[in-house]
């Protein structure tokens, strides 16, 4: 049970098919996920995973565009951002453009699910924030709430 052994534990090993993708304190594991794996796996909802390549220093998807740190050399990377993370932006300023594919209400705050062909992203906006499903929006996030994942190794690169 991830929540229990998130708020009980001192450490957790997250382990897929037999081998240990990181043992770390339960917020590092949230915070600082080494691996694909462990970042889809902690989190509710789960961190937004997006595939994509990298030209020119910017990451690209369908209606996505971030500006990469030099460390990243791989051209096929997967983007991860929590949905916490995620903040509106004006379509000037916007790293992610979308449709809303789904509107949650869920009292203290709302979640906007925005479709990107089959891949959906997940942001979660103040409860006095209401968007329509078929509605465009704009969201960005601060470059330090940037993961990147090399696609080949599923490792995270730092």
């Amino acid at each position: 049970d991830q929540i229990e052994a998130m708020t009980l534990a001192d450490g957790v090993a997250l382990i897929k098919e037999g081998e240990i993708q990181q043992f770390a304190p339960p917020t590092e594991l949230y915070n600082d996920p080494e691996t694909l794996f462990v970042a889809g796996f902690i989190g509710n909802p789960a961190m937004n995973l997006i595939k994509g390549t990298v030209k020119n220093g910017i990451f690209e998807s369908e209606g996505i565009s971030v500006k990469v740190p030099s460390s990243v050399k791989q051209t096929d990377v997967t983007l991860g951002v929590r949905a916490e993370d995620l903040e509106i932006a004006t379509k000037s300023s916007a790293q992610i453009t979308g449709t809303v594919y789904a509107f949650e209400q869920l009292g203290d705050t709302n979640m906007v699910i925005m479709a990107f062909g089959s891949d959906r992203v997940m942001a979660k906006v103040s409860k006095d924030k209401l968007f329509k499903t078929g509605e465009t929006v704009y969201f960005k996030a601060n470059a330090k709430s940037y993961y990147f994942f090399d696609n080949a190794t599923e490792r995270r690169i730092r």
